[in-house]
């Protein structure tokens, strides 16, 4: 279930989620990374509010600026492709918006897991709607938000746990009917079309059968269940609105 994305092009506003081209970016998944060069060197000046990108919530139409990492951080990016650190007003070059998403120009040698697509979303704390920085892993999106740092004039990308506060889960048991009554199947595929509609959000069940996908928002897509020797499942539209279960059973082809 492997997703591609589309064609980019270059924007300033959008009614989805943005994609952003960082140079210098590292340690995608790894707790223990190190910095690389990036090209020109950080400065500390004040950022011109006309080249603020703006990024707007597609579920209720609020316009944010300010993109928040997982210790709330605060990063800003501005139509001169630069991210700014608002802790300190440090603008770091080589970070240019496009598309619906953000995508690591970085290399790092033996460790090509650091190119990573970050996408911004929307989640809700304390009853306002917030934008978020998540991380697309070479086209799995876990829908964590990430912990940025900066060394020098690079920034430090760092995987977490931490979902968007406000966003939902969906879990159920996937099933099979025998004989003796239903028996779990593990390792059922269950994917839904994410928030982007350009891949998916996904996982598999254990050996209970059971399953959760976390960090979803409000809306209708496609969802689906697939294991080989059983016939797929597929439901379009299929609602959230809140934390749900969804229990799916399986028949044998």
């Amino acid at each position: 279930m492997n997703r591609s994305k589309g064609l980019m092009t270059h924007c300033t506003r959008t009614g989805g989620v943005l994609l952003l081209l960082i140079q210098g970016l590292v340690g995608c998944g790894r707790s223990d990374s190190r910095p690389t060069p990036s090209g020109p060197s950080a400065v500390q000046q004040p950022v011109n509010p006309n080249q603020l990108i703006v990024f707007k919530d597609p579920l209720t139409g609020l316009s944010a600026s300010d993109v928040r990492d997982a210790q709330d951080h605060i990063v800003q990016f501005t139509t001169v492709s630069e991210l700014v650190w608002t802790a300190d007003g440090t603008h770091l070059p080589g970070h240019s918006v496009q598309g619906p998403g953000y995508q690591s120009s970085s290399n790092v040698p033996g460790e090509p897991s650091c190119q990573c697509w970050l996408v911004v979303r929307f989640g809700a704390s304390n009853g306002q709607r917030r934008a978020y920085l998540t991380a697309d892993y070479i086209h799995f999106n876990p829908g964590t938000v990430v912990a940025l740092e900066i060394a020098g004039s690079a920034l430090t990308v760092r995987r977490t746990d931490v979902f968007p506060p406000g966003t939902y889960t969906l879990s159920g048991v996937v099933t099979e009917a025998t004989e003796t009554g239903p028996m779990p199947i593990e390792n059922v595929g269950v994917y839904r079309l994410d928030e982007e509609a350009s891949g998916w959000d996904q996982t598999t069940t254990d050996r209970n059968g059971f399953y959760q996908i976390h960090g979803l928002t409000d809306g209708s897509r496609l969802i689906g269940f697939s294991k080989d020797g059983y016939q797929k499942v597929e439901q379009a539209d299929f609602p959230i609105h809140g934390d749900m279960r969804f229990d799916v059973q399986l028949l044998r082809r």
